[in-house]
Parts: structure tokens; sequence; C-alpha cells
């Protein structure tokens, strides 16, 4: 049926089986349909275009390695993080020799070795370091003299440890919290390390 201004569109479509159901919609209501599923079609694509955008600038930070290796303790204690003397290697720029300081450039997974190795004295029994996440204590690197200070004196002690950290852009691993003045201790054989194993987006 025609009506001066309006067209009747009709649309049928199955539902179970044999059953039909019969729908008609006014002109009116059809274009206004339309325009809702054509908004929400411009809304997908538009959450579409920022995952597209979020991916390629994940995939252009991943361009280079994120990797760092310290040794030599400077012996001078910087706002509660050991320093270093020597880079041997920081690939992508995130550890600062001068503060001690690891600032994640990227979000992932990361793996974060400390050695230390030390001459014991009369006077030094024990020594420890921790690595540390935005200050919080983590791990505990430690040694500890015998009693004898006979065995004692001027003996090397070398200690590790390890550990896998989540972190997000902008967080800061140090070694540090160091006890009875370890950073006068420690000898230049002492290494800092850490890498990303893997990106999170």
């Amino acid at each position: 049926m025609l009506m001066k201004g309006w067209a009747v569109l009709c649309y049928v479509y199955i539902v179970f089986g044999d059953n039909e159901e019969q729908t008609c919609y006014s002109r009116f209501d059809y274009d206004e349909k339309m325009l809702t599923k054509l908004v929400k079609l411009e809304e997908k694509i538009k959450k579409m275009e920022k995952l597209i955008k979020k991916r390629i600038n994940f995939e252009t930070s991943l361009e280079g390695t994120v990797a760092f290796t310290v040794t030599d303790p400077a012996n001078v204690f910087t706002l509660g993080s050991l320093t270093f003397a020597t880079v041997i290697s920081n690939d992508g720029d995130a550890f600062n020799s001068s503060t001690g300081k690891f600032i994640c450039p990227i979000s992932g997974m990361y793996y974060f070795s400390l050695h230390l190795v030390t001459v014991t004295e009369d006077t030094f029994i024990q020594m420890g370091c921790y690595i540390t996440k935005n200050g919080l204590n983590k791990v505990r690197v430690y040694t500890e003299a015998p009693e004898n200070g006979a065995f004692r004196s001027q003996t090397i002690y070398g200690v590790s440890n390890s550990v896998y950290l989540k972190l997000a852009k902008g967080d800061v691993v140090t070694a540090g919290d160091c006890n009875r003045n370890a950073e006068a201790k420690l000898k230049s054989w002492s290494s800092f390390s850490g890498y990303l194993v893997r990106p999170i987006m």
C-alpha cells in the first residue's frame, strides 16, 4: 500500500525452521535504524583505529633491545642506589650510571641479576644489598664471614641473586639498600645486569 510521502518497507526473515515473521518499517523508522547502525559502525572503526595505532607504536618501540651490564661499584651511595663506574653495555639507554637507576622504557617481564664480590677484614663480618623495585626490596644478595677472625681476614667472597620482575613503563629498579657501608667494601668484579625478557602491551 502506497501513501503520499511514505513507503512501507517490509522484511521477511525465517526464525526456527519454517516459522516466518514479517516485520514492516516506515521509511522514517528505517532511516533512523540505519543511522543508528552507521553510528555504531563508526564507533567500532574508531576503536579499531586506536588498537592499530597502539599496535604500531608498540612494535616501533621494540625495534631495539633493552639490556645493560655495569661493573666496578663507584663507592658512592647515591639516594639509596649503588652506582657503577664501568658500563659494559646499555642497549636502550635505560640504565643511568650516574644515579644507578634503571628506568623501564617498555612494559614487560624483566630479568635482573646482582653479583657482589668483597674482601672481608677483621672489622667486617656481614654485607648485603637488595635489588629494589620502586623503592621496595625484592631480593637480597648477602654474605657473612665466619666468626673466626683467622679465617675471616682478607678472604674473598662472591655472592649472587637474581629476580624476574613485571615492570610498567617508568618503574625504577636499582641495586641498593646495602648495610654496613657495603659500597665501600665492594670490588670492581661486582656487577649488576638486567634485560627485557618479554614485552607486555
